[in-house]
């Protein structure tokens, strides 16, 4: 019975759709940011995630309201910094509604600034540095 039992908890673990992970990391005046655990990767020093910013309240965007956005980061744990690779801009909540514009800078090299303290970047990276201390 155990070994049953066994069996279709990990059957249903593993026929799961794989979604992505959204960890809180702060709260502001103006929105609410997570991270996707699922998105981290580690190469050295250097860490890629993902982060969304949910907007309390909708602003005005180029191609119109834009109520939430994903950014792409690259952090650099030993020197304290990060560099904006992507930002994706939507019409709704957590990434949702329509696509609002975005901005790519992946074809660029990157250009890392110091986390400013006690910012939400700082944070962003303080939480992704030690999850994937190697």
């Amino acid at each position: 019975m155990k070994r049953k039992a066994s069996v279709l908890i990990l059957s249903c673990i593993f026929a799961s759709p794989v979604f992505a992970a959204w960890y809180p990391i702060a709260t502001t005046d103006v929105s609410k940011v997570t991270v996707d655990t699922n998105s981290l990767r580690r190469e050295g020093d250097l860490v890629k995630v993902w982060a969304m910013s949910d907007l309390f309240t909708s602003i005005n965007g180029e191609k119109g309201k834009i109520r939430s956005f994903k950014t792409q980061y690259l952090i650099n744990c030993k020197e304290e910094k990060n560099a904006t690779l992507y930002t994706a801009f939507f019409s709704g909540p957590q990434g949702g509604g329509v696509g609002a514009g975005s901005v790519d800078r992946t074809s660029d090299e990157p250009k890392f600034i110091p986390n400013v303290p006690e910012s939400v970047v700082e944070k962003i990276s303080e939480f992704v540095c030690k999850v994937t201390e190697e």
